[in-house]
């Protein structure tokens, strides 16, 4: 008779994989690193997306998306912002609308050369505090384009 264990082994290797980052990147880095790393399983286990492309950085301009997924028929462009505590500030506050037109311009980029034009688009939020526990918060649709983004 086979038994079949329940054990995940993801968040151990996620644990080995952050180690080892701390060894070879600042620890700011290394922290954000981590909360991608969550906010990826988190919308690939809790909300049943499929991630297409994680830290696409524009080939001309510094212009970064942190997570692209697909979501049904819509593409959604993923900022993580990952803290270890939120005494001074919720990690939200750090989307503002300058960073908003950043992610939007790498947007366009991205999903020109993907030659995904025609799909509706959404601009969500996660923000990961890592501290004594770890915590994933989902913001839905944190600044709208209009649902497709003019190329």
């Amino acid at each position: 008779m086979s038994r079949t264990s329940h054990f995940s082994i993801t968040p151990l290797l996620d644990l080995m994989r952050h180690a080892g980052r701390q060894r070879h990147e600042a620890p700011h880095m290394a922290l954000a690193r981590r909360g991608e790393d969550l906010a990826h399983r988190f919308v690939e286990q809790e909300m049943g997306w499929r991630v297409v492309a994680r830290n696409y950085r524009h080939p001309m301009r510094k212009l970064e998306i942190d997570m692209v997924a697909v979501d049904g028929e819509t593409l959604v462009i993923v900022e993580v912002k990952t803290r270890a505590s939120d005494d001074v500030s919720h990690p939200l506050r750090a989307v503002d609308p300058e960073k908003a037109w950043h992610i939007g311009q790498a947007a366009r980029a991205w999903i020109k050369r993907a030659e995904m034009l025609e799909m509706g688009v959404r601009f969500d939020v996660l923000t990961v505090l890592i501290g004594e526990t770890e915590t994933v918060e989902y913001h839905r649709d944190v600044y709208a384009l209009g649902g497709r983004l003019p190329v």
